[in-house]
């Protein structure tokens, strides 16, 4: 008997992750990169590890783990939109299978922990950032793997864990420096229970000064990148309609949503940890009070996949969480804990048929989310733009004039256009001056026609727009997401 439902867990683990990698890898190159994916592309097309890591020191606020994988994926399976996004849905993928190796550690029935896997399997936040070329999939792989080992550590005591535990928590610290934060937080949910098992506590927390002292080579890369990045951000966030008070953060901004869910995830964990009865009182929540509770957790993310958030004037998520790329990513690692969490209060519930209904609603909702994500552009449509320019352009090749808000902008652009073309850089960055008129007007002489790019992402869009519709007839305008293109003849001029 017992080996026939091992068999049959094991075909339902594997249908889940079939599931899973069928979900990820639909349309995974449908759209184009967006401008933080072609970063990571550009910094793992260079030729040597030598200059991804002088490049990420130069753009990026993470280290060089991720980009220097990416690199040599890039290497044997190519540099394309499909290849350099497959590798984020490697590790999603394995991610679900180390959910599942967490739950059995926890002691939670075979059946919670296969709902939690099938909540992570067609969930579209995992589906988003598994078809996203930057390292958040990763990043949560290696947390889910420290934390399967830690586990394994408290439950066992076995040396072996305690060494695989030190070696992905190094691995995470080289792929994202929110690693030190988890580490200062998981170190205090540690002291807790020092008195319960001070051995396990006092070898893991030496586990984390060895790791400390193993990321110390990370600290002149972390200082040229706050350096670099922190300065002009905290002007960049007011302009982004951020409150002045939380714009002078600067990149200390990014972390608040993190210490403020980490240390939600902390209490929860330590609560679980005592027994369920301390978290979930069965006396206390009756079905219809559970169902109530998962189905307005249901709304409220459906609402947030086709609306922005927005509480007491503050700009909390920016765009409809389907494309938005602003707080939630620096959170993302923490998903997995929500549905443990979801498993468990459905399985609280006494009736069977309430249980259904709350499992129905979350896989209703999860479905409804991807069908909103996957018919929706949710990235900047560089290859529609482009495409658009190559087949209308009277002239060949084509003048395009740029507000490029970066180097993304004009790598993307080279990326997606089908052929040659002559590029005029506009301004370069937000904080930088404008082309004086008549510079600009000397560029365009002597051109039949010529188009304007203007990016979402720049504050001087109209500044260009207004000054070549005052003297150049403009033949069309098309607008994309986050993309406006003008089509312009130097030929006949308005009066």
């Amino acid at each position: 008997m017992t080996e026939i439902i091992k068999k049959e867990v094991v075909l339902v683990l594997s249908v889940l992750l079939l599931i899973a990698l069928g979900l990820r890898v639909y349309d995974l190159a449908a759209e184009g990169l967006w401008n933080d994916e072609a970063f990571s592309v550009h910094h793992a097309a260079e030729v040597s590890t030598t200059l991804v890591m002088q490049n990420v020191a130069e753009t990026e606020a993470a280290p060089f783990g991720y980009y220097v994988l990416l690199h040599y994926f890039g290497w044997i399976f190519g540099y394309g939109d499909f290849s350099m996004r497959f590798l984020s849905v490697i590790f999603s993928v394995l991610s679900i299978l180390i959910l599942y190796l967490i739950g059995t550690r926890l002691r939670l029935s075979i059946p919670e922990t296969l709902l939690a896997c099938a909540l992570m399997a067609t969930s579209m936040l995992q589906v988003l950032y598994a078809q996203e070329v930057r390292l958040y999939s990763l990043f949560t792989f290696l947390i889910m793997l420290c934390v399967y080992f830690v586990i394994l550590a408290w439950q066992e005591n076995k040396a072996w864990y305690y060494c695989w535990y030190g070696f992905f928590l190094l691995l995470a610290v080289y792929v994202n420096y929110l690693t030190i934060l988890l580490v200062i937080l998981f170190s205090l949910v540690l002291l807790f229970f020092y008195k319960k098992n001070r051995s396990l506590v006092t070898r893991l927390l030496f586990v984390h000064v060895l790791v400390g002292l193993l990321s110390l080579p990370l600290i002149p890369m972390l200082r040229q990148q706050f350096s670099h990045l922190n300065d002009g951000l905290a002007q960049a966030l007011v302009l982004r309609h951020l409150p002045p008070f939380l714009a002078q953060l600067g990149l200390f901004f990014y972390v608040i949503p993190v210490l403020l869910l980490f240390s939600f995830s902390s209490l929860i964990v330590i609560l679980m940890s005592r027994g369920k009865k301390v978290l979930f009182k069965e006396t206390q929540l009756s079905d219809r009070i559970i169902f109530l509770g998962l189905f307005f957790v249901g709304v409220f993310y459906l609402y947030l996949c086709v609306r922005p958030l927005h509480l007491l004037g503050l700009s909390i998520i920016r765009n409809p969480i389907t494309h938005s790329y602003f707080l939630i990513r620096h959170s993302f690692f923490l998903a997995p804990l929500l549905y443990f969490l979801f498993a468990r209060l459905i399985f609280l519930m006494r009736s069977k048929q309430w249980k259904v209904f709350a499992i129905l609603w979350l896989l209703l909702v999860n479905v409804i989310a991807l069908g909103i994500y996957y018919h929706e552009p949710t990235r900047p449509q560089w290859k529609e733009a482009t495409q658009l320019i190559a087949s209308s352009s009277q002239e060949q090749p084509p003048l395009i004039l740029l507000d490029s808000a970066g180097i993304s902008n004009t790598f993307l652009l080279n990326r997606y256009y089908p052929g040659n073309f002559r590029l005029v850089k506009l301004t370069w960055d937000e904080q930088w001056d404008k082309i004086p008129i008549e510079e600009l007007v000397k560029k365009v002489q002597g051109e039949k026609d010529f188009w304007l790019i203007l990016s979402k992402a720049t504050v001087t869009k109209e500044y260009y727009k207004e000054v070549l519709d005052a003297r150049y007839e403009r033949i069309s305008s098309d607008e994309f997401l986050s993309i406006a293109v003008h089509h312009y003849s130097s030929v006949t001029r308005k009066n």
